[in-house]
């Protein structure tokens, strides 16, 4: 399985200025990346109501090293706006946590092997990506993607599915994307419809293509989890139960908290039972193959299923990102 090599791919806008207005209200000073010999002052944008805005001295050279698109747009001239640093001083569209994300890893704060947070790592690809820098970009993926589960971190996101949708739509990876897809079918309809706040606090929605392609997996979900169960819980004990009136009793029992299974189509219904005691060992393997085989299909049709264009989906195999 692989991706559009990322580095190729087209970025947002920068919005960046000469100016610095947010100093008027308070800037803080980053207290890690705030260096005495800095020759720029980078002020991020704030996304958290009634808090100030972060401030980044740090130096021209070190950014220059690992971008050429940073280079591009702060090699020129710039007016020295910051007469008590003098330095010049440029307003990022970035958030704070993003901003100082990006700049751990391009001064070595953070290795390869090291175990981010999800917010930290979705910052990595997002600026690595944004401003060309491979290594950032590639240290973010690498932590979204650990080589022994690369899907486990993406299908354990919960509510920052949508985050993650956004991220992998934006930098043109659809076999991540397609997961993102899924986990956001799981979210309560009034975080899928109204979005989730990042760690930084930036609010994170579903533009109107990707909505109306989780509201149709939603329901068509429901529906073929909804016949599978029916098929389920009305098929026969099996040969060797020992006690089928009890399992089949059990079987009908379930029926009235199905509704709290229905929603995403990965949902362990069966599985659990495995190692219950409340039907038979018989009926529980059975039970259980039938669950793993009906996941199995869903987890090789999810492209179809998601509306996903995926080119030689695999499931078992991790997505390639560099």
């Amino acid at each position: 399985m692989t991706t559009t090599a990322p580095l190729a791919l087209s970025r947002s806008p920068t919005l960046i200025s000469p100016s610095l207005p947010a100093d008027k209200r308070g800037m803080v000073k980053d207290p890690d990346y705030w260096f005495e010999d800095g020759n720029i002052i980078i002020t991020a944008t704030n996304f958290h109501p009634r808090s100030r805005p972060c401030g980044f001295r740090v130096h021209q050279g070190a950014l220059f090293s690992h971008s050429t698109v940073l280079q591009d747009l702060l090699g020129r001239p710039l007016q020295v706006t910051d007469t008590a640093y003098n330095c010049a001083v440029v307003h990022f569209s970035e958030s704070g946590h993003n901003l100082k994300c990006f700049l751990r890893a391009i001064y070595g704060g953070i290795g390869p092997n090291d175990d981010l947070p999800f917010a930290d790592a979705a910052a990595l690809v997002r600026l690595g990506h944004k401003y060309d820098v491979a290594r950032v970009y590639t240290l973010g993926m690498g932590s979204l993607f650990p080589p022994k589960k690369p899907w486990s971190r993406l299908l354990g996101s919960g509510d920052k599915a949508i985050e993650a949708a956004n991220l992998f739509t934006a930098i043109k990876c659809p076999p991540a994307l397609l997961v993102a897809l899924y986990c956001c079918t799981k979210l309560d309809v009034a975080s899928l419809i109204g979005g989730t706040i990042r760690t930084d606090g930036f609010l994170e929605t579903l533009d109107a293509h990707n909505m109306l392609l989780c509201l149709r997996a939603r329901e068509m979900f429901a529906r073929r989890r909804t016949t599978f169960f029916v098929r389920t819980i009305t098929l026969p004990p099996q040969e060797s139960c020992k006690t089928p009136s009890s399992c089949r009793e059990h079987l009908r029992d379930i029926l009235p908290t199905y509704a709290d299974d229905v929603r995403g189509g990965f949902s362990e219904l069966f599985l659990d039972w495995e190692k219950d005691d409340t039907i038979c060992a018989p009926c529980r393997k059975f039970l259980a193959r039938r669950e793993q085989k009906f996941r199995a299909s869903l987890r090789s049709s999810l492209p179809e299923l998601m509306g996903v264009d995926v080119k030689s989906w695999d499931p078992s195999r991790p997505v390639v990102f560099a």
